[in-house]
């Protein structure tokens, strides 16, 4: 049996594994791209130091995702102001109450709102889970009905079965079929 280390490759690295470990993510809005005629935007390294040199709040974050631009850099232009996304850990939410309380960061030398991120679906994946894209139904099934006249109605044994509906089964439910609940999130609205 010949081993890696002898038909020369590396052996792979040992794996490494983390704590599952809660996320938040927050947007930071209206802020500068940084570009004129020498640079492109501001890097996401560029973006966490200034946070972190203008904003106690931010030193605090075990930082996940460093701040990076929602749009793609390449779409950026001179004197115009993005949005940036980033995500730290916050185990029970209350860093990210914390930031959203304080409504503002400031970075590169300017004060940008900060708001909730808000996962939105790509429009062409299912949405459902339970509902295969394929889905077929199946054979119509009847339900059974019971012709027995009630003791009160005896006499009048002249009942009329109902029309019964072909039910399907395996047919695609709605897009969303449990109820939506929202929760306020740290006082301050919906989600």
């Amino acid at each position: 049996m010949k081993l890696l280390t002898d038909i020369g490759k590396t052996p792979p690295s040992p794996i490494t594994t983390w704590a599952n470990v809660k996320w938040s993510k927050i947007l930071i809005n209206s802020v500068p791209v940084g570009i004129n005629k020498n640079r492109g935007p501001w890097t996401p390294e560029e973006n966490h130091y200034s946070l972190a040199t203008h904003n106690p709040s931010y030193t605090s974050l075990l930082i996940t995702q460093q701040p990076n631009w929602v749009r793609p850099p390449s779409t950026l232009t001179l004197g115009t102001q993005s949005s940036l996304v980033m995500a730290f850990e916050d185990p029970d939410g209350t860093a990210r109450c914390t930031l959203l309380a304080s409504k503002y960061l400031y970075i590169h030398g300017n004060r940008a709102r900060v708001s909730c991120w808000k996962e939105t679906p790509h429009p062409n994946t299912n949405t459902n889970p339970l509902t295969p894209t394929n889905a077929r139904p199946l054979s119509p099934v009847i339900e059974p009905w019971s012709a027995a006249p009630s003791e009160k109605n005896a006499e009048s044994a002249d009942v009329t079965p109902p029309k019964t509906l072909p039910v399907t089964r395996n047919a695609p439910l709605p897009a969303n079929p449990l109820p939506v609940t929202r929760s306020k999130s740290c006082g301050s609205g919906p989600l």
